[in-house]
């Protein structure tokens, strides 16, 4: 158990494993105490960073053509299923 936060499955023990997080949460911390951000603005940032992440990771697309209407080669409605 951290003496910071007691609490089961918080990240304290990745903090004390892992040293590029630490040296992440150290440099969030530092910001904080530097009045550079509130909590709020990291918390934004850090959500902010993990949906552009998401927004630009190539993902597969599956499609299956035989279960949609076309019409003049433009995708209009999903065909019902029966």
């Amino acid at each position: 158990m951290d003496r910071f936060w007691p609490y089961k499955d918080s990240g304290a023990e990745k903090y004390r494993e892992d040293t590029n997080f630490r040296v992440l949460v150290d440099t969030m911390t530092s910001l904080l105490w530097g009045g550079k951000y509130t909590p709020s603005e990291l918390r934004e940032a850090s959500i902010l960073a993990a949906t552009r992440m998401e927004m630009i990771r190539i993902r597969p697309l599956i499609f299956d053509p035989n279960n949609y209407e076309i019409e003049n080669g433009v995708l209009a409605t999903m065909k019902e299923t029966k």
